[in-house]
């Protein structure tokens, strides 16, 4: 009867964190993977660590998880490329370690860089109600909540316009009408990176600029 406790142990354990990946922002996704030569006239930026609390049979989820913290977190350097220098699946802790680097001649500006420093809340697996895993939202380690912060979103209307000309062959007035977008003003809407949550996570080391 023992033997077969272990495997059904391993297959709900594999349930319960199937779900906790990560999704990276779209400046992460943009981050280079680069080695020593690539970088070698570009900015030193510092070196990152990025770990995850997804161990044991999640644990090549909390490697992944590990990669991406460490993107986010050269995001918020203003970072273009990174050198992989440890990735690790350990059973007990899964980390990652990167050199950051910036190869643009000109960086973001400060309100760019703390934009992208934000990440959403991690969703957490807390527990089990009739067979039914209940989550929450929580800042990972580093990080501290702070309200979802708006942007500006330009509003825009189309506008049917027509040019006139005199064709002097055809004696007659041409019109060469066009759809145009028109701006119309500017409203303010919850940032899309809180991904409907009223917070949003800020490193603890970074401020509104």
């Amino acid at each position: 009867m023992l033997r077969f406790a272990l495997p059904i142990a391993l297959v709900l354990t594999t349930s319960l964190f199937a779900g906790c990946a990560i999704t990276p922002s779209e400046q992460a996704k943009a981050i280079i993977n680069a080695d020593e030569k690539q970088v070698k006239n570009c900015q030193f930026l510092g070196n990152l660590k990025g770990t995850s609390s997804q161990t044991g049979v999640a644990r090549i989820i909390g490697k992944e998880n590990a990669k991406i913290e460490v993107l986010e977190k050269a995001v918020a350097k203003g970072a273009t490329h990174v050198v992989w220098v440890n990735i690790s699946a350990h059973w007990f802790g899964p980390s990652a370690d990167a050199k950051a680097y910036n190869c643009n001649k000109s960086g973001p500006s400060n309100k760019e860089l703390w934009k992208a420093s934000l990440i959403p809340a991690k969703k957490i697996p807390v527990k089990v109600v009739n067979n039914e895993v209940v989550y929450d939202y929580k800042c990972p380690a580093g990080y501290h909540e702070i309200d979802c912060p708006d942007v500006e979103d330009i509003v825009y209307r189309d506008e049917h316009k027509c040019d006139e000309a005199y064709d002097n062959k055809q004696k007659k007035y041409i019109y060469d009408c066009k759809w145009h977008k028109v701006q119309v003003g500017v409203r303010t809407i919850p940032m899309s990176k809180c991904q409907g949550l009223s917070f949003i996570c800020e490193p603890d080391e970074t401020q509104k600029p």
